[in-house]
């Protein structure tokens, strides 16, 4: 759907949202649920997201082995190799995260760039979390520092 807004009279913005219907097992589960994603929060860092560095990231995971990390990216991506204690969820699946997770617990969000893992900080925070983190630069980052992935 697209929504169009105008501003000032004569400048037009558009709003594209999608709505998708993801059918398949995540983490064990199947799920049918409507997923919707407004695309401009791919690019919105909001509030209350606090960035962190790969090494921040591995520091968290040494300090606490049980640290929850939510990797957003596809199943696919996951595959390919993911940060060891990290979980798949991916984007648009917040309302399973919802119903596996308090919105009290710390919770580190992955994906490839950065991206998505803003898109799901966004949803996440109007479900009620507040402690969201997310791995700035992604996985891409994380590679490229060298860091350890399991595929």
């Amino acid at each position: 759907m697209v929504e169009n807004f105008i501003a000032g009279g004569n400048l037009e913005i558009a709003r594209l949202n999608v709505n998708l219907v993801a059918f398949g097992p995540i983490n064990g589960t199947n799920h049918e649920e409507g997923l919707h994603l407004n695309i401009f929060n791919l690019f919105h860092h909001p509030s209350g997201l606090t960035d962190l560095s790969p090494q921040e990231v591995l520091g968290r995971i040494q300090q606490d082995p049980n640290v929850v990390i939510l990797d957003v990216r596809t199943p696919t991506e996951y595959r390919t190799g993911h940060i060891e204690s990290a979980t798949s969820y991916p984007l648009g699946h917040e309302s399973a995260i919802a119903k596996d997770f308090s919105p009290d617990d710390p919770i580190i969000l992955i994906c490839k760039s950065g991206h998505r893992s803003q898109a799901a900080a966004n949803t996440l925070m109007k479900l009620g979390f507040r402690h969201l983190s997310h791995l700035q630069g992604g996985m891409d980052r994380w590679k490229r520092e060298g860091l350890p992935i399991k595929s």
